[in-house]
C-alpha cells in the first residue's frame, strides 16, 4: 500500500521527499483513524458515500437513490 501511495504522490507531482516523510512517520495516522471511527459511528461503510433524503448511499445506488428521491417529490 505504502509503495501504491508513493506512486500517487509522484504522478500527481507532489513533493515526494515531503510526502514520503509524512507518510513513513505516520503523521497524519491519527487524523485518519479518528475520521475512520467516525465515519463507521454514523454508518458509512464505503467511500464516497453520500446521504440522500437523509438516507447513507453509496455510489453504487446513488442514481437510484437520486431517482427515487425525485420521484417521491413528484419530479
Amino acid at each position: 500500500m505504502t509503495k501504491r501511495l508513493k506512486s500517487y504522490a509522484a504522478e500527481l507531482g507532489l513533493d515526494s521527499q515531503a510526502f514520503d516523510k509524512a507518510l513513513d512517520g505516520k503523521r497524519y495516522a491519527s487524523v485518519i483513524t479518528d475520521a475512520v471511527a467516525d465515519g463507521m459511528k454514523q454508518g458509512i461503510s464505503a467511500t464516497p458515500t453520500c446521504q440522500v433524503d437523509g438516507k447513507m448511499v453509496d455510489t453504487n445506488g446513488l442514481a437510484a437513490a437520486i431517482d427515487a428521491a425525485l420521484k417521491a417529490k413528484g419530479q
